[in-house]
């Protein structure tokens, strides 16, 4: 952690981790997004910083630069949550980049840790199937 991090206080870091949280929840994705992605550099190893800032990625139509965020909270994740969370953030993202295929298979891992079946045992497609939407 380098200087500028370690003289925040912690209830500046959670002032911006909410002023970042509010701009999700009003679809304010741009502010959203620099802010998160102050806290990420202050904060590299908060595993809770790369998933808003994956998703404020998302909302803000960078696919890839949100598969990065996503993978890096996913390799940090262990709670039941984090990782529903991180597979179906994964999923929109490789959907966004426009491969299905890769897309379903987060969505079965979510399923696997909800305990439920593949896509495909329940005879029916994932919301949202069909063709991903064509690369610009």
């Amino acid at each position: 952690m380098d200087g500028k991090a370690s003289s925040m206080s912690e209830e500046e870091r959670e002032f911006l981790w909410l002023l970042g949280f509010l701009h999700l929840r009003y679809g304010r994705w741009e502010d959203a997004r620099v802010i998160f992605r102050g806290l990420k550099a202050l904060f590299p190893g908060e595993p809770a910083f790369a998933k808003a800032l994956g998703f404020a990625l998302l909302k803000t139509g960078e696919y890839r630069a949100a598969l990065r965020e996503i993978d890096r909270f996913l390799e940090k994740a262990s709670e039941k949550e984090d990782l529903e969370a991180g597979y179906w953030l994964k999923s929109k993202a490789l959907w966004g980049l426009g491969h299905g295929k890769k897309a379903r298979d987060q969505l079965d891992r979510l399923l696997a840790v909800k305990g439920g079946e593949r896509w495909g045992g329940f005879g029916m497609a994932p919301p949202d199937a069909g063709n991903p939407p064509k690369k610009a």
